[in-house]
């Protein structure tokens, strides 16, 4: 190919370059819009499993509390189971706030 040759061609190597990158841009992009989701939807399915949890330790909690109101059933037996379950779903909270702060656990994906 002699230089005149080249020349002709030199705007068309430039071309394609440009298209490159422009295609690479476009890939990564891509990439980065479908991480994106990823994240969010794990995101969305941490926060649907913690709002379970909380209202089924907080329905047991409440149910308790509703129940240990009435005091006309049997009293002695009841206070008891009543306040054993408040106090285990009140430790169950407790744990999952803990869990919660710790960043080793919720950044890594390992939580619980």
């Amino acid at each position: 190919m002699n230089d005149s040759t080249a020349k002709l061609f030199k705007p068309f190597d430039e071309t394609e370059r440009i298209a490159g990158e422009c295609f690479e841009l476009i890939r990564r992009e891509r990439e980065n819009h479908i991480n994106s989701q990823n994240t969010n939807r794990r995101k969305d399915e941490f926060l649907a499993f913690v709002a379970h949890e909380w209202r089924n330790t907080l329905n047991t909690m409440c149910g308790w509390l509703d129940l240990l109101g009435d005091i006309k059933l049997n009293e002695n037996l009841l206070i008891a189971q009543g306040f054993a379950a408040i106090r285990r779903t009140a430790q169950l909270q407790m744990k999952l706030v803990e869990d919660l702060l710790d960043p080793s656990q919720t950044g890594s994906g390992k939580f619980r």
